[in-house]
């Protein structure tokens, strides 16, 4: 299963690849701090599962959004952020995202989300 995984910060690229490694066996994952690493990344390898923090380089999270759901791939997308508007939950909710977690508090959920979104359980 592939993982890609865009947000601004090392520390957070590195914890959440280290935490979705020891929690998914089968989990290649693929880390980018910027939309047009990200969106590279993306159409070379097709993610299962994409998470999204909310703060790329001048706000570009949701253009990114806007273009991995453009290619037509059914990727399910995991928006990741420390406060979130309702406009912008919205927005992306439109955009075709599926969840939304703190980035901080719910950071040991996210692999089981992941898992539950591969097995088609929920969030399709």
């Amino acid at each position: 299963m592939n993982v890609l995984i865009a947000d601004s910060s090392e520390e957070i690229l590195q914890s959440l690849s280290d935490i979705i490694t020891s929690k998914i066996n089968s989990a290649i994952v693929y880390t980018a701090k910027n939309l047009e690493t990200a969106h590279l990344i993306f159409i070379k390898t097709k993610p299962s599962a994409m998470l999204l923090g909310m703060n790329l380089p001048d706000n570009q999270s949701i253009e990114l959004l806007r273009a991995i759901k453009n290619t037509g791939h059914n990727t399910s997308i995991i928006i990741l952020s420390i406060y979130i508007s309702n406009s912008i939950i919205e927005e992306c909710k439109q955009l075709g995202a599926n969840v939304f977690l703190d980035k901080f508090l719910e950071f040991e959920k996210i692999p089981e989300h992941i898992i539950s979104m591969e097995a088609g359980l929920i969030y399709k």
